[in-house]
């Protein structure tokens, strides 16, 4: 396997693609290759694809996962989990305890969100019956490649799908972006300063329905199709007339057991409860995002093109769904809908 490395990172990193040419575990023998390939994959996640970039100049990024367990785990276990997967081993006393795992785990969860995500688990979720607890946070700060001019953001109206009319902050800008027109949709990426690694770039895709109330008709098509997103990509720049898009502040948490288990994901009883909380805010400077997930488990770029002749309007004044994404790898990071841009 080839390798190579860049000023900011002396590690010898495999890319993505590298890994993704290697025995694909339908093709192999036995687990223990399936196992392999899923340990590669999982390690040059969290240690190369989800790295921090911040001091070249990119993005700051930050991953971490958790382990809560009442059982003494093996001598190597913790290294193992820290070394490969950037997790942390935690020994917990679920029974005469609960109350303070509970508050440990809350403030494991907003110190690696940088406090945007605070009391993910709420008061008696654990108890004497809790055995495990696996957390994972993600956080995100990026600033555009080209930054919005705030001088130039102005008020206007956004159609929410009940008929009503808002007012929102809209920024807008009259440099050529990449935006493509599907059949019902157009695509815009927002692409994220990059730094000095050029194994990875980040970007904010938006997915736009022409109608005003064809959010549904979109969301169907991406839910039904995994690789939606990547064969519905923003290619080419394109000049653009009128460019508008909602400054928007999104904060979010729900339990996702009831969820996941109408996507046909199947767990042995007693089932364990998974709890989410998200945000992200998008203005003209970049992006914030952070999210988290606990679980309480019970007993491509060639270089600049030529000016674009085309000329797409891309206008966000009505619910349109985002990914915030790895080109690369094609690694979703953050996705979501924004019904309406000034609720939070």
């Amino acid at each position: 396997m080839s390798t190579h490395t860049t000023s900011a990172n002396t590690k010898q990193k495999p890319t993505f693609t590298e890994i993704g040419k290697a025995d694909h575990p339908r093709e192999t023998k036995g687990g223990e290759q399936c196992q392999l390939y899923i340990f590669a994959v999982c390690s040059l996640l969290v240690n190369f694809i989800l790295l921090d970039e911040s001091l070249t100049g990119g993005p700051i990024l930050s991953t971490a996962n958790g382990i809560w367990s009442d059982l003494p785990p093996h001598p190597n276990y913790p290294n193992l989990l820290e070394s490969v997967y950037k997790a942390q081993f935690h020994l917990a006393d679920f029974v005469n305890k609960a109350d303070e795992v509970t508050r440990e785990v809350n403030e494991w969860v907003g110190k690696e969100t940088e406090g945007l995500v605070n009391n993910i688990l709420p008061h008696g979720v654990v108890n004497k019956y809790t055995r495990l607890i696996l957390a994972n946070a993600l956080y995100f700060n990026g600033v555009w490649e080209n930054k919005f001019n705030a001088s130039l953001t102005t008020e206007r109206d956004f159609y929410l799908l009940n008929g009503e009319t808002i007012k929102a902050e809209f920024m807008t800008s009259k440099d050529d972006q990449r935006i493509s027109e599907y059949d019902g949709f157009k695509v815009l990426r927002l692409e994220y300063r990059n730094g000095n690694d050029w194994d990875r770039f980040f970007s904010m895709n938006k997915y736009l329905p022409n109608a005003v109330d064809g959010l549904s008709g979109l969301v169907n098509k991406i839910s039904s199709d995994p690789e939606f997103p990547e064969r519905h990509k923003a290619r080419s720049p394109v000049r653009v007339d009128c460019l508008l898009i909602p400054k928007f502040n999104i904060s979010f948490g729900f339990e996702a057991s009831e969820i996941l288990k109408d996507t046909g994901l199947v767990f042995p009883p007693p089932e364990p409860r998974f709890f989410h909380k998200s945000f992200i805010e998008v203005n003209e400077e970049g992006t914030e995002a952070a999210g988290a997930t606990v679980a309480v488990d019970d007993y491509e770029d060639d270089g600049p093109p030529p000016r674009p002749k085309k000329i797409v309007n891309f206008v966000a004044d009505h619910p349109f769904i985002f990914f915030i994404k790895e080109e690369v790898s094609g690694v979703v990071l953050f996705m979501g809908i924004v019904l309406n841009p000034i609720i939070f």
